[in-house]
């Protein structure tokens, strides 16, 4: 209950809203204007406090708020004749010509309590507060005496009106995550355990390795490394193990685990949280009996780069070590891991890290200069992006570059050796890049 009144993630979420798929969303009501602010009138600028401003948008489709999208627009000049717009290309005039950008991106910022919408029928108030660096909405049905005429011309007309847009102190302070889930994991891990695909995939393998397990006699042990999962659940769900083994030292995990585990009536003969780092998990923690399989997705929040989930790998060299597994007799899911690469031609990707030269008859060669000492010096090689935002095109076949296998190999062992190899390029284009994962 705690979760379902939490305000979420107090920040707003950036994104290129462009790349969003169209049959994923629906937009609500057509773009209007939130607020205006006139950086060169300062009595319209207020720097310090929260604001709020309230709209009535008109309502153009039936269905569920959950979400307010946003972007800026520049005017360049008092007039307005140049406009600078940050809007995704489907809610811009000139489509033909869609700057791209990677700041100033446009935000999605997600209700704490959905609201249900009908068109022109039940008009709604859409608050909008900010404060010095923070935007946060909030929505909800207007009175009958605060709009007594439906019409979309009246709509229109009070969307438009001074009042509509005037400035009020905030009534609100700007939210907060309540119930401490939203201060553990981000944006994409909670997609991650929302995602109910991705869980029946899990359950079906899952399901597979218990029933593989050759014991009769009894039902096996099972450990799950890494941060919190439903993996364990869907465990406890089948119903086929003796007993499963959460190791975890996150105090607001473990409060989460266990919280968790009382809601369900889940006691700690089926799944049992031991509060301790992984590396001094010793054999008498898990009852001085072997694990009969390992599992994990594995799911660590400091990973950034695909590799650095390869913590688990060291994690199942401790417990060899331990005495915790066998090679020969503990199965491990995930068995292995390969990386693997392909060669893109990016459609605008490569700007971030490309020379300006000339811009408007000015040569900038000197600017390209320091820039690229300080890539060079302060960027990494590899950089981590969500390439869903980010359209390309395969210029060569998928290539593995390395399989490790986590009960053959130990990480004190493995050696990463230097190799050339080729990438045969299967269309024309320009190379950018090559994605790794």
């Amino acid at each position: 209950e705690t979760m379902k009144m939490c305000h979420g993630n107090a920040s707003v979420h950036d994104l290129q809203m462009s790349e969003v798929p169209r049959d994923w969303w629906r937009p609500l009501t057509e773009p209007f204007v939130a607020m205006t602010m006139e950086f060169g009138n300062s009595d319209n600028i207020t720097l310090c406090g929260n604001n709020t401003i309230d709209v009535s948008p008109l309502i153009i489709a039936d269905g569920v708020c959950h979400a307010i999208l946003f972007w800026w627009d520049l005017c360049m000049d008092r007039d307005e004749q140049y406009v600078l717009s940050m809007a995704p290309h489907w809610a811009r005039s000139d489509t033909n010509v869609v700057p791209w950008r990677d700041h100033w991106l446009q935000a999605i910022y997600y209700l704490p309590r959905p609201q249900h919408c009908k068109r022109l029928l039940n008009p709604l108030l859409l608050h909008i507060n900010h404060d010095e660096y923070s935007w946060w909405f909030d929505m909800n049905e207007l009175l009958n005496d605060k709009l007594t005429d439906n019409s979309p011309d009246s709509r229109k007309s009070e969307l438009n009106s001074a009042d509509a847009l005037k400035l009020q102190p905030s009534r609100a302070s700007r939210p907060v995550c309540e119930c401490g889930l939203h201060l553990l994991w981000n944006r994409q891990r909670i997609a991650e355990l929302n995602d109910t695909h991705r869980w029946n995939v899990y359950y079906r393998a899952l399901n597979t390795v218990i029933e593989s397990f050759t014991d009769v006699n009894r039902k096996p042990r099972i450990l799950y490394l890494g941060e919190f999962s439903m993996l364990p659940y869907i465990i406890e769900s089948i119903n086929k193990s003796q007993i499963i083994y959460t190791v975890n030292d996150n105090s607001r995990c473990v409060k989460w685990i266990k919280s968790i585990n009382s809601i369900n009536n889940i006691g700690d003969d089926k799944i049992r949280v031991i509060e301790l780092p992984t590396m001094s998990l010793n054999l008498n923690d898990v009852d001085n009996e072997l694990i009969d399989i390992v599992i994990a997705e594995p799911y660590f929040s400091t990973s950034i780069l695909p590799w650095h989930n390869l913590h688990y790998w060291y994690l199942i060299d401790h417990l060899k070590s331990s005495g915790i597994v066998c090679s020969n007799q503990t199965v491990l899911f995930p068995y292995s891991a390969k990386l693997r690469a392909v060669a893109v031609e990016t459609e605008n990707l490569y700007k971030i890290k490309q020379p300006i030269r000339t811009v408007e008859g000015f040569n900038v060669d000197a600017f390209d200069a320091i820039v690229s000492d300080a890539i060079e010096e302060c960027d990494d090689t590899i950089e981590p992006h969500a390439m869903w935002e980010y359209p390309c095109k395969k210029l060569s076949d998928i290539q593995t570059l390395m399989e490790i296998k986590f009960n053959k190999t130990s990480p004190n062992e493995f050696c990463m050796e230097e190799e050339n190899g080729v990438f045969e390029f299967i269309n024309d284009g320009v190379c950018h890049a090559v994605i790794l994962w």
